[in-house]
């Protein structure tokens, strides 16, 4: 199982859900960490060894469907792509290295989770843990 943007459309607010893994363009995600002012920066593999990614820093997840949209948290519930907007901090992310867990830069006690087939956040713990695989 493998994140996915929904149908392949590369379109404003198109949801992010999770389905079988296969070698398509819109399963594809890109990390990428971000400075203190929100401008996109470098790219890593990471340094948390089991997950790849570094602890406490934030990043935005962007889509590698041609337009180059990131993964949003909308309304404190759903993750969507949007165009990417320097300093909204729906759009930012950070690894969590205690509870394991992705949280939102905007809503910091909401964690990516799993409901049915979408990727959501949600107070509590997360299940996207078994999911995100390198």
């Amino acid at each position: 199982m493998t994140f996915e943007v929904e149908g392949g459309a590369d379109k404003e607010m198109t949801r992010i859900v999770l389905r079988n893994k296969s070698s398509v363009v819109h399963q594809r995600f890109r990390i990428i960490y971000t400075d203190s002012k929100g401008y996109k920066g470098y790219k890593t593999t990471g340094t948390y060894q089991d997950f790849g990614m570094k602890i406490g820093e934030e990043f935005i997840l962007q889509s590698k469907l041609p337009m180059g949209r990131v993964a949003e948290c909308v309304g404190a519930s759903n993750v969507v792509l949007k165009r990417f907007v320097k300093n909204r901090r729906s759009q930012l992310w950070r690894f969590d290295g205690k509870t394991k867990q992705i949280l939102n830069g905007k809503w910091r006690n909401y964690a990516m989770t799993i409901s049915g087939s979408n990727l959501r956040v949600t107070v509590g713990t997360s299940r996207w843990i078994n999911y995100f695989r390198w």
